[in-house]
């Protein structure tokens, strides 16, 4: 199969094109790749050997959770024979030697209580068959890129903050929208005194305050027109669901009430709560 300067069809709808190599790669990065089709397995492969990656494959859960704690990504398929790829992502998560390494979920599925499933097994991102291989790359290669910094941060705030930058990612509009968020809310905090401490979770919820956009379809999130009724409702509810992402972590309870109400306004015209916030005089 030839790649360079030519395109190649796949099963997937894919257009596969040659492009250059990672600039800030590593080549000892390893991504395994985990469908039952054979076809896609190959092409998902020369997608990403394309862009100086290392690609091992598997045809079921039992061969992937076995080769679970060798590489640094895993694009694991829904549909997959004798275990789906939801209980195969809550097991690797489970296990200590690969606990930390981004799963995405490959899949036909985009209702909200799908995602939501993915997510409480543990998913870091998710891929709508037929895939882009654009976003593919760009998801691939952001998760890679926060992989590195993993192992230097506490355990499951490190998970979340990936994964919120990695929501982020999917829309070119609002990169960077977080980052700037998080900077200007901790100079804000600076410059009227707050402690440390606050400091720090105003700067957790700048990052994290929209994670619950993970269970909104791109269709919705990514819709070059006007949302209507029926999207607006599904958008009001990311805060909600981004509180209850957070709430197991003990060190989140103070960004909780952050990124439950970053959308609520002084006169209780917010999304969710319609809490009325009075002024102290």
């Amino acid at each position: 199969m030839r790649i360079n300067n030519h395109k190649v069809n796949s099963p997937l709808g894919l257009v596969v094109k040659h492009h250059p190599p990672f600039g800030c790669r590593s080549r000892d990065e390893t991504v395994l790749v985990v469908d039952d089709d054979e076809q896609v397995r190959e092409m998902i492969k020369v997608l990403l050997q394309n862009e100086g990656l290392s690609v091992i494959t598997a045809a079921d859960g039992k061969d992937c959770l076995h080769a679970a704690s060798f590489p640094d990504l895993i694009l694991l398929d829904v549909r997959l024979p004798s275990m789906d790829g939801f209980e195969v992502c809550r097991r690797i998560k489970a296990m200590p030697d690969s606990q930390f390494t981004p799963v995405i979920l490959i899949t036909g599925l985009s209702a909200v209580e799908d995602r939501i499933r993915g997510i409480k097994a543990g998913a870091d991102d998710f891929l709508t068959k037929p895939i882009d291989p654009h976003q593919l790359t760009a998801r691939v290669k952001s998760l890679l890129a926060l992989k590195s910094q993993i192992d230097e941060l506490e355990r499951a705030e490190a998970v979340l903050l990936s994964l919120a930058r990695t929501i982020e990612a999917k829309d070119p509009y609002t990169q960077g929208h977080c980052e700037r968020l998080a900077m200007m809310s901790t100079k804000l905090g600076q410059r009227i005194g707050l402690s440390s401490e606050k400091i720090a979770s105003l700067w957790r919820a700048g990052i994290v305050h929209d994670i619950g956009k993970v269970a909104i379809p791109d269709a919705i999130l990514l819709k070059p027109g006007r949302l209507n009724s029926d999207d607006w409702k599904e958008v009001r509810m990311h805060p909600v669901i981004g509180e209850e992402i957070c709430r197991p972590l003990k060190s989140f309870r103070s960004v909780l009430p952050i990124i439950r109400h970053h959308h609520e306004k002084l006169d209780g015209s917010g999304y969710r709560s319609r809490v009325m916030v009075r002024s102290a005089g």
